[in-house]
């Protein structure tokens, strides 16, 4: 039996609303900030990995991680720009 755990935006304190754009950790002003960043989801993919193939985590969030093993985990479109959840045709 494996276990499931979503997290929805865990990185959004770190992200001011009015200067994120890209997830980039480019955007966060302090450098302790994006190592936080940066070390929570490192240690989620040591855990996953840890207990793998028992637990699986889906994460949804802004963050973008300029990394090979964060960009290999990412599984659907990034949302910037005319790519969006509810596409821009739909409401225009």
């Amino acid at each position: 039996m494996g276990g499931l755990f979503f997290f929805d935006q865990p990185t959004q304190v770190y992200f001011p609303s009015e200067k994120s754009v890209t997830g980039s950790l480019d955007e966060i002003e302090k450098d302790e900030d994006r190592e936080a960043v940066r070390k929570m989801f490192e240690w989620i993919f040591k855990t996953v990995g840890e207990l793998s193939p028992g637990l699986q985590v889906i994460i949804t969030d802004h963050a973008d991680i300029d990394a090979k093993w964060f960009q290999d985990a990412v599984v659907d479109n990034k949302w910037r720009g005319d790519e969006a959840l509810i596409p821009l045709h739909w409401y225009r």
